[in-house]
């Protein structure tokens, strides 16, 4: 999977740069990659926290004011990834631009096939999630989760973890 940047084109991002991508997000860059589908390839980008409230936004003008309870979680979970694809795709195949063009209110949820968006939602998800690994990691790869303590039961804190032990 190789990760590319924006600036004024489209450049890879080599291993160095990939630590430094953290700051490269800060600065406003967006990091993106193109996606495979079966019906074409979409170059997509890292959603930032910008882009989330965006695809919030997005949620809630579609609920028209109605309580998100009296939605099935299965239409509100397609909701959020019709969302999602409309704020994160940046480009697509010929019948994605055409689309595009014809309707300017073209919209994910304008795709008869809900399994396709599910398709697309699924690899721009993965890309999402590497991305997501690669900043928590700084770059680096592997593992990075906690040791586990052998016993916690006399652990000085008069709080949450009073009285919690790994003993049975």
């Amino acid at each position: 999977m190789d990760l590319e940047k924006i600036e004024e084109k489209t450049e890879q991002l080599d291993e160095t740069q990939k630590v430094s991508m953290f700051n490269s997000i800060v600065m406003g860059k967006d990091v993106t990659e193109t996606i495979k589908t079966s019906r074409g390839d979409f170059k997509i980008k890292y959603p930032r926290s910008r882009d989330i409230q965006q695809i919030g936004r997005l949620q809630a003008l579609r609920l028209n004011g109605i309580p998100i309870e009296c939605f099935d979680k299965n239409i509100i979970a397609l909701m959020q990834e019709i969302a999602t694809l409309d704020v994160i795709v940046l480009e697509g195949p010929a019948w994605y631009e055409n689309a595009k063009k014809e309707n300017v209110n073209f919209s994910w949820g304008d795709i008869p096939l809900q399994s396709y968006i599910q398709e697309v939602y699924a690899a721009a998800y993965t890309f999402r999630l590497k991305v997501q690994k690669l900043l928590e990691t700084n770059g680096e790869e592997g593992d990075k989760g906690m040791d586990s303590v052998s016993d916690t039961e006399n652990n000085g804190s008069s709080g949450l973890f009073d009285g919690i032990s790994s003993k049975s």
